[in-house]
């Protein structure tokens, strides 16, 4: 099968998803955490700005994770020019968007953040490590220090509006990630060398920080959409 081509990159997330399982069970058997069954109410508006703050942060990550091509102006690591099987394709999609998320989120959301309550350090343990086991893919160091903001502001998110919406978050992301990787990348990378990292580019970049900056302080301050 063609996705087995990038045993670094798939393994990683089986591997990673397995661990993550064992200590699901683990915590489960000592710590036995109480979780609130009452789901709060579906809320349009929320998921909107959900779904738009993936966006969001996938562009502003993008010249953090892509900062030596910015540099040396060669093609993006993006940019896939495997044609994998649309087996593989659905296969991928069901592992990266759907099961890859979940799993993530029930640990180091769901389950960390329930057994260590609600506090700051609650929020940099799990964020941390939840960036380092993402190190072992590979990534930069530069990518650590993204993905560690990722988990924070999914922290963030579930403890504001709950699992199903930091769930959307990081599903919505990695399916940003499949369509770029698996589906455009072609697409990706002419849009990338039409941009060429000019002004445009860096100006959507800038809006989406700014965007990303309303949004946090959102989710901080307003008591209106809160569980």
């Amino acid at each position: 099968m063609g996705m087995f081509l990038e045993l670094s990159s798939f393994w990683f997330y089986v591997i990673d998803l397995l661990l993550v399982l064992c200590f699901t069970v683990l915590l489960f058997l000592f710590y036995r955490p109480k979780f609130e069954l009452n789901n709060p109410p579906f809320k349009p508006f929320v998921l909107l700005l959900i779904i738009i703050s993936s966006f969001a942060f996938r562009v502003f990550e993008d010249p953090i994770i892509n900062f030596k091509f910015i540099l040396s102006n060669e093609k993006s690591f993006l940019f896939n020019e495997i044609q994998y099987p649309l087996n593989d394709k659905i296969i991928i999609f069901l592992f990266f968007v759907i099961f890859a998320p979940f799993m993530e989120e029930l640990f180091y959301r769901k389950i960390i953040l329930n057994i260590f309550k609600k506090s700051i350090y609650a929020i940099a343990f799990s964020s941390i490590l939840f960036g380092a086991v993402h190190l072992s893919n590979g990534i930069s160091v530069f990518s650590f220090f993204t993905t560690v903001l990722f988990g924070i502001l999914l922290c963030l998110i579930f403890y504001k509006f709950g699992f199903f919406y930091c769930f959307a978050f990081h599903a919505i992301y990695n399916l940003l990630f499949f369509l770029n990787k698996y589906i455009f990348p072609e697409r990706y990378y002419e849009t990338i060398s039409q941009l060429n990292y000019n002004f445009y580019y860096w100006s959507i970049v800038f809006l989406s920080i700014l965007f990303l900056i309303f949004f946090v302080r959102w989710i901080i301050n307003d008591k209106k959409y809160a569980h």
